[in-house]
């Protein structure tokens, strides 16, 4: 279920960093920008292998050999061959990468809510 109460960015920093100049502005798009965010998709996904996991097997073999320095030998046709990885796994690398990146949302706005996110200056 979407969280829909009003979330504000960086809240224990908040009143030092608005003392900043132009800082009140990046504020307020990044809480506008939150608040569309949170009112997306916070659900996992729920993905089962296609029927043709063999298809998804050879698509992972594939990207492992290439990323172990083993690319196709003909040049020419390696565009088609990373088409057909790509067919092959990308519904897979969806499913994997969603629940990271909403695990990483949640770390950053407890973060910047306790005071614990560190930022470079």
């Amino acid at each position: 279920m979407p969280r829909t109460s009003t979330l504000r960015v960086f809240p224990t920093w908040r009143d030092r960093w608005a003392l900043l100049k132009e800082m009140p502005k990046l504020l307020t798009l990044a809480d506008a920008a939150l608040q569309r965010r949170m009112a997306g998709n916070q659900e996992m996904p729920r993905w089962k292998p296609s029927d043709d996991a063999q298809t998804l097997a050879l698509g992972i073999r594939a990207l492992r050999a290439w990323a172990e320095d083993e690319p196709p030998a003909d040049v020419a046709v390696r565009p088609e061959v990373a088409r057909r990885i790509h067919a092959a796994v990308h519904l897979a690398l969806r499913a994997s990468a969603w629940p990271r990146w909403l695990l990483l949302e949640r770390a950053f706005l407890d973060g910047s809510a306790t005071g614990d996110l560190l930022l470079p200056r």
